[in-house]
This record gives C-alpha cells, sequence and structure tokens, in this order.
C-alpha cells in the first residue's frame, strides 16, 4: 500500500477510536454494520485493545447461542450473512 492509502486508513482507524465507547460500542452504531469491520481496522493499525473491545461487544449483542451474527437492521444480511462473519473471522 502506498504512503498517502496507508495514512487514510491510519486516519479512519483514528475517527474510529474517537468514537469507541469504553463499551466496545460505537456512537451512533445501531446495529452489525458498525461493528463487523472496526476489529479489522483497528488491528491494522497495531490497536489491539480497541479491537477486543469490540469483538466483546459483538459477542455480547450479536453473536448467537447457536455462534450465527444476528443481523437485525441489516438489509443485506440475509443474503449475505457470511460477509460479516467473515471479516469478524479474518481480524
Amino acid at each position: 500500500m502506498n504512503d498517502a492509502a496507508w495514512e487514510s486508513a491510519r486516519r479512519g482507524a483514528e475517527w474510529l477510536k474517537k468514537h469507541l465507547r469504553p463499551d466496545g460500542s460505537m456512537e451512533g452504531g445501531t446495529d452489525l454494520r458498525a461493528y463487523y469491520k472496526s476489529a479489522a481496522a483497528f488491528l491494522a493499525h497495531g490497536q489491539v485493545r480497541e479491537a477486543e473491545r469490540v469483538f466483546d461487544y459483538v459477542e455480547r449483542h450479536y453473536v448467537l447461542a447457536n455462534g450465527d451474527l444476528r443481523g437485525d437492521g441489516v438489509p443485506w444480511f440475509p443474503m449475505f450473512r457470511t460477509y460479516a462473519h467473515g471479516w469478524l473471522g479474518c481480524a
């Protein structure tokens, strides 16, 4: 990745960090869309504690007893449910 792109990604991770609450929720995050890529963004920039907070929040609020994710409010979730699983798994 070139320097300009990496710097842009770093700024994006810092923006996410400013909106991450102590419990792992995101300001304005009302469904899974606010979380499924956030952990990967934090980890790509060495922000492990922040990623762990997101994972903990997702586990408490979006992981069902059978291990699936709850996608309430995410219009594409029924058709592309493995997409969010993949991002969380890669992180």
